[in-house]
């Protein structure tokens, strides 16, 4: 099966996909040089579709509307980058999103499986300025976990802007993806209200301890819109945690010696 594109080249230009004169325009691959022809959809998806059946991207998954409203979020110059290996001209990639500087971030809807998930952070982190992931997990798994770990009065619109909780469970959280080295969001929605998701793992001891950070949708595209924001926004969860563990630190008991 074909890439499916968001953006192709017709006559050099940049252009989602449509009809012109009642006919689907052709267009340009600005990946691999393929041709590719537009196709509308009035009950899903439109995109680009490469007429020759041969893989663009050996990486490719089928796009859905919640990874197109998430690059939508960002510049059109920033979505679906081709991100190419200096070392093998047949190693690239389209990243869904790559800021100026060089930070991919990747919207995974769909399982992948572990091996896959370290083979794409290996090569965006040799490549590219780093990677954070969002992945999509919460429209599979059972919503009541959720809500027993977001606070009260974030549920309730009280609280506003980002926030911190200490875990007690993980299993809201898919293993492969709690044990990654780099940052992944996790897109949950409740009612009206939508939040990132963002968990810390760190050791006190021999004890584990478990921090979820949240923070608003619409907060996103501004905290990874580079690398520079992406590692303050690092910065100051790692602060959190450790101002967490200082006020929480474990009184010494005093014994009188004689």
């Amino acid at each position: 099966m074909s890439v499916q594109l968001q953006y192709a080249l017709v006559n050099g230009v940049k252009m989602l996909p449509r009809h012109e004169n009642n006919r689907a325009l052709h267009g340009i691959c600005p990946h691999c040089g393929g041709e590719v022809v537009a196709k509308i959809y009035q009950d899903r998806m439109s995109h680009w579709a490469h007429l020759n059946s041969k893989m663009c991207d050996k990486w490719w998954e089928s796009k859905t509307p919640w990874h197109i409203q998430w690059q939508n979020l960002f510049p059109e110059e920033w979505q679906e980058v081709r991100i190419d290996n200096p070392k093998d001209a047949d190693d690239w990639h389209i990243a869904d999103v790559c800021t100026a500087d060089g930070l991919v971030v990747e919207f995974q809807h769909s399982h992948i499986k572990e091996e896959q998930q370290n083979e794409r952070e290996q090569f965006y982190s040799a490549n590219t300025k780093g990677i954070v992931w969002v992945v999509d997990i919460f429209g599979k798994r059972d919503v009541s976990k959720i809500i027993d770990i977001i606070p009260n009065d974030v549920i309730n619109g009280i609280r506003k802007g980002g926030w911190m909780t200490q875990l007690g469970s993980l299993t809201a959280f898919p293993k492969q993806w709690r044990n990654s080295k780099h940052i992944v969001f996790y897109d949950v929605q409740l009612d009206s209200k939508r939040f990132l998701l963002c968990m810390r793992l760190c050791m006190i001891g021999y004890e584990q301890r478990a921090f979820l950070f949240g923070i608003p949708h619409e907060e996103f595209s501004q905290i990874v819109s580079n690398c520079k924001s992406i590692v303050m926004w690092n910065k100051n969860v790692q602060e959190a945690i450790e101002k967490w563990l200082l006020e929480h630190r474990p009184v010494p008991i005093i014994r009188n010696v004689r």
